[in-house]
């Protein structure tokens, strides 16, 4: 498994005219890809799962890997100094 490239998930939403729901993926190639650099991926509706590959592909979960690893910014507060 290797990575080419950063996809951020910033959201989902749920298409009518398919009668599905999905994710949308903000890629990190630009605006001239996609849908001005955004994308939908299918997402479970409820009671479905995300599909994963086999475990020896290592945790690669969700369309297109995007739960594969996930990662978040984390914010920590310092303790003021007496100087």
């Amino acid at each position: 498994f290797e990575t080419d490239h950063a996809v951020q998930m910033v959201g989902y939403g749920y298409d009518d005219d398919l009668q599905q729901n999905y994710w949308i993926v903000r890629n990190s190639w630009g605006t001239t890809w996609g849908e001005l650099g955004f994308i939908r991926l299918w997402r479970p509706k409820k009671g479905e799962s995300e599909p994963c590959s086999p475990k020896a592909f290592g945790p690669i979960c969700g369309t297109s890997g995007v739960l594969g690893y996930p990662a978040f910014p984390t914010v920590s507060m310092l303790k003021k100094l007496n100087v």
